[in-house]
Formats: structure tokens, C-alpha cells, sequence
């Protein structure tokens, strides 16, 4: 098992199933959710993350970010 550290951009990206995001990064993502690793989501990133919806620059429920971060 690997530790990683998500940012914003990355975290959100995935979340929302942007293209952005690169191809090793959605990997890692995809072996979290089965338990393959561990992302380490700081608190920073939810307050960037929150922002970021706020303005409207990205369309998301900040609730599933949340849910995102526990699950993680």
C-alpha cells in the first residue's frame, strides 16, 4: 500500500471526471477506492475545494467532496 497526498485540482478532477486529469493520477484514484492505497486529503485542499464551488467555477455538491475525503 502507497501513501499519496491529493491536491485540489486533482482531487476535483477526478470527482468530476475531467480529462485534466492525468492518466496515473485516475489510476491511483481508482486503487483507492479498492483499497489499494491511501490519499491523504489536507484540509487545505477541502477549503480550496469549497471556494472553487462556491464561485461557480466548478459545477459539484462540496457534500461529496467530504464524502470523497472520508472515504479516502
Amino acid at each position: 500500500m502507497s501513501n499519496y497526498v491529493a491536491d485540489t485540482h486533482a482531487l476535483l478532477w477526478y470527482l468530476t471526471d475531467d480529462d485534466r486529469l492525468g492518466e496515473q493520477a485516475n489510476l491511483i484514484f481508482e486503487e483507492t477506492e479498492q483499497g489499494e492505497h491511501l490519499i491523504i486529503v489536507p484540509t487545505i485542499v477541502l477549503v480550496e475545494s469549497l471556494d472553487i464551488i462556491e464561485k461557480k467555477r466548478v459545477s459539484y455538491d462540496f457534500n461529496l467532496v467530504l464524502q470523497a475525503a472520508r472515504r479516502q
